[in-house]
């Protein structure tokens, strides 16, 4: 998993399986946006979906963790 912010720096270690990877990301509280983080399924079903997690999403004003949406 890579971060898309700078200059892709990566926030993982290579993983052998999209299941691998989502139980690490989970695991490590890794960030999807500031101050949300994911569960293992959360992160999955991201990473099956594929493309680029935004890093700020709203519903209305509020402020919501783009796992859900993406």
């Amino acid at each position: 998993m890579y971060e898309t912010t700078s200059a892709g720096t990566p926030l993982s270690p290579p993983c052998p399986s999209p299941e691998a990877l989502a139980k690490w990301l989970a695991g490590h509280h890794v960030e999807a946006a500031p101050g949300f983080t994911g569960t293992e399924a959360q992160w999955l079903a991201a990473i099956k979906r594929g493309g680029v997690i935004p890093p700020v999403m709203t519903v209305g004003k509020r402020q919501v963790n783009p796992l859900d949406y993406t």
